[in-house]
């Protein structure tokens, strides 16, 4: 049976912004995802410890863990998940770091949910696909 390219996906969003955490949060439910809240980035790696996720959604900036430390937990658990970087402040410097480091994508905020929409769909496309070639493979 082959899986829809838009098969829904369990998504850790890391966001110390309640506002936007809850409306991203409300957002991918509607697209039919499973989203875990981490309220800041302490948070966001004791629920990498205790789950895999395709793709995480993470801020730059947050209280007891930075982005990339949460992007290289993610990675370091599993190194097929896409990681989706967002910041408030946007810097050659810190996108080239995100990237570097092996983010998939990288928002400046504020952004408009469409392009969080985009991300998202472009990701869950490239994990479907990866999910469709392992089991063509195997």
């Amino acid at each position: 049976m082959m899986a829809w390219p838009e098969a829904p996906l369990s998504i850790l969003v890391a966001e110390d912004d309640d506002t936007l955490a809850a409306a991203l949060a409300e957002f991918l439910k509607e697209k039919g995802h499973q989203v875990d809240l981490a309220p800041n980035g302490g948070q966001a790696l004791a629920l990498l410890e205790k789950q895999v996720y395709p793709l995480v959604i993470t801020d730059l900036v947050m209280p007891e863990a930075d982005g990339l430390t949460v992007l290289r937990a993610a990675r370091h658990r599993d190194p097929a998940t896409l990681v989706v970087i967002m910041t408030g402040y946007a810097s050659l410097d810190s996108a080239i770091g995100a990237i570097r480091e092996g983010a998939y994508d990288y928002l400046c905020k504020p952004f408009k949910l469409q392009e969080i929409e985009i991300a998202v769909t472009n990701a869950t496309r490239l994990i479907n696909l990866r999910r469709e070639n392992q089991t063509l493979l195997h």
